[in-house]
């Protein structure tokens, strides 16, 4: 009887962690969807400023490398490897614009 408690006990466990983790990763998705449309922003401002598209992801990396030491500096913990995550994905998406795989 012992055992059927101990495993009931572990699947509660074990939903709660999934649900947290789906929250993340729908709030990351959320903060990403928002980021790249910022990122689009910038890089139709730069088109339109007459700024030339090498030196568009030179400017766009070198935010991003600022924002990245800004997440260290302020964020800590699981929190502060959450955003260099994301952060770090918004990188490569400069760096390859429309190489990268959208999975659903």
């Amino acid at each position: 009887m012992a055992v059927s408690g101990t495993e009931g006990v572990m699947a509660s466990l074990q939903q709660i962690l999934n649900d947290i983790v789906q929250l993340l990763a729908r709030l990351g998705g959320l903060i990403l969807a928002a980021v790249v449309a910022i990122e689009a922003a910038l890089r139709q401002a730069m088109d339109t400023a007459g700024v030339p598209q090498g030196f568009q992801s030179i400017i766009l990396i070198a935010v991003t490398v600022i924002v990245i030491l800004a997440a260290l500096r302020l964020l800590g913990g699981i929190l502060r490897l959450a955003v260099i995550v994301v952060l770090l994905l918004l990188l490569l998406h400069v760096l390859m614009p429309g190489q990268i795989v959208h999975v659903p």
